[in-house]
């Protein structure tokens, strides 16, 4: 696997402004956030400044605060984390797009979020990952597989626990969150490139924002948010197209 490390920032820079212009199109309201958040968010890789403040590691809860106004809203922003340095998918600095939507549901976001993949696969004549076969997991299924397919595929991994929630809906009958993950699978380490789910009060007893609580019920806006790591799906088109490449040169 190349290490994400080494992507080309004006490649990053591409798929951003694509990205950006996708979602403008579709009417979704640009919220800016500052690199520095007075936020604490416990049990994370936080880096504290100098002035005492810390690098952004998560958009919330500044997005919910500036977008709740709007019925849908994105930001295209970079993430900071304490990471080791020998990952391969990991990386100090990061850039996502986080994009919210009320009242709509589950597959909607998710309809959306294969519209922006088709439209990169378009604008840069990527192979088609939009296309891929999605297959659904149950997240204890997930985490005890004991070899990963060698089909080339999504994983939907669904029913996390409350520890890996954060600010996620709870589902009552099962006691776990209703938060989702996208994995794009090779015959390499699986690539988690989304996270979605719907809005709630923390129930996560480790992850929380400390001095944060919302004025409203978030519940009854039936807000949804997905979470796209830019490097993360550059790093899967790569993948992907290494793979095309690989099984046309055996047909020669």
């Amino acid at each position: 696997m190349v290490d994400i490390k080494t992507i080309d920032s004006l490649v990053i820079s591409q798929f951003a402004s694509c990205l950006r212009e996708f979602f403008l199109m579709k009417d979704f309201y640009e919220v800016a956030l500052f690199d520095t958040t007075k936020y604490i968010v416990t049990n994370t890789k936080q880096i504290k400044t100098k002035t005492g403040e810390y690098l952004r590691n998560t958009t919330e809860p500044e997005i919910w605060q500036l977008g709740i106004d709007y019925d849908r809203f994105f930001c295209i922003t970079s993430l900071f984390r304490n990471e080791d340095v020998s990952s391969l998918l990991h990386k100090n600095e990061f850039k996502i797009v986080d994009f919210y939507q009320k009242n709509s549901n589950e597959n909607e976001m998710l309809k959306t979020l294969f519209e922006a993949l088709e439209f990169l696969e378009e604008r840069f004549c990527l192979p088609k990952l939009s296309g891929l076969q999605i297959k659904v997991y149950d997240f204890d299924d997930f985490i005890n597989l004991n070899t990963i397919t060698k089909d080339t595929s999504i994983f939907k991994v669904e029913n996390y626990p409350l520890e890996e929630s954060f600010y996620d809906v709870v589902d009552d009958k099962t006691g776990k969150s209703k938060k989702g993950e996208l994995f794009f699978v090779c015959n390499e380490s699986p690539i988690e490139f989304s996270v979605y789910g719907q809005v709630d009060k923390n129930k996560n007893p480790l992850n929380k924002i400390k001095n944060f609580n919302f004025d409203s019920n978030i519940k009854s806006l039936n807000l949804f948010g997905m979470c796209l790591g830019i490097e993360r799906i550059i790093l899967c088109y790569q993948t992907l197209k290494e793979l095309q490449n690989g099984i046309n040169n055996k047909k020669i």
